[in-house]
């Protein structure tokens, strides 16, 4: 578990499974007395295990405590995890690879994370693509 910011200041915790990050759960309560103490953000739990062939992390991002139940894709918080995976060398000094999130709420996404890292400067680059699901419009 470390804080990492690229922007936005994020507890990165890594799972040991992919059983063990499809269980967890944000409790809102518990997670805001948590924050409320910290400059983070919220969590971004991730694990190696994934569910596609092609993806090489499998992460999840809950922020109940500031109104987001669970996030399908957070970008704000690749951006960090790949900081982070490069600190500690889990794909080596530079990847390009794909974190697959959103799964577990039945809208799977994907983020393109490619990280450098020489002579301490980090090169951090996050992508993606989206779909359309729905719009709609209010009167005050």
């Amino acid at each position: 578990m470390e804080e990492v910011s690229t922007g936005n200041k994020i507890l990165i915790l890594p799972m040991k499974s992919l059983s063990s990050i499809q269980k967890a759960y944000g409790n809102a309560e518990k997670l805001g007395r948590f924050f409320e103490e910290t400059n983070c953000l919220a969590p971004y739990l991730f694990t190696t295990e994934t569910v596609e062939k092609e993806s090489r992390i499998h992460s999840r991002f809950f922020a109940p405590h500031a109104g987001i139940l669970e996030d399908p894709a957070t970008g704000s918080a690749a951006g960090p995890l790949t900081a982070y995976l490069l600190k500690h060398n889990v794909f080596g000094r530079e990847f390009e690879l794909i974190n697959e999130q959103g799964y577990e709420m039945m809208r799977p996404s994907k983020i393109f994370m490619k990280g450098t890292l020489a002579n301490n400067d980090y090169g951090i680059y996050i992508g993606g693509c989206c779909a359309y699901v729905g719009k709609g419009e209010f009167e005050i």
